[in-house]
């Protein structure tokens, strides 16, 4: 999956879904700095982009940092309450509200 997205951002630098989805690619991969990276540029380019600010939310609250990331995830679902990758979010929520010490809420 990584070398797809790789190979879309070449094709297509300002092109922010390519950059989200290799942001997803490197998080998986366990790269958070990557991931960061990648993710933080698709916000750059698209703040209004639910897969951009999932996917950074998702790094944020992996890589140490959930109160931020808890932030990125809520925008997220805020700008598209209907994505396919709710669940997910969801899911992320759940963890960065336990991440950050918050278990009842999680």
């Amino acid at each position: 999956m990584e070398a797809l997205a790789r190979q879309a951002v070449v094709l297509d630098p300002s092109d922010a879904e390519a950059h989200a989805i290799l942001a997803t690619a490197r998080l998986r991969q366990g790269d958070y700095e990557g991931a960061l990276a990648a993710a933080e540029i698709a916000v750059a380019m698209s703040p209004n982009l639910a897969l951009a600010q999932g996917t950074l939310g998702e790094t944020l609250i992996f890589s140490g940092r959930p109160r931020e990331g808890l932030a990125a995830v809520e925008t997220s679902i805020r700008l598209d309450p209907h994505d396919p990758e709710s669940a997910n979010r969801l899911n992320n929520l759940a963890a960065g509200l336990y991440f950050s010490l918050e278990y009842e809420a999680a």
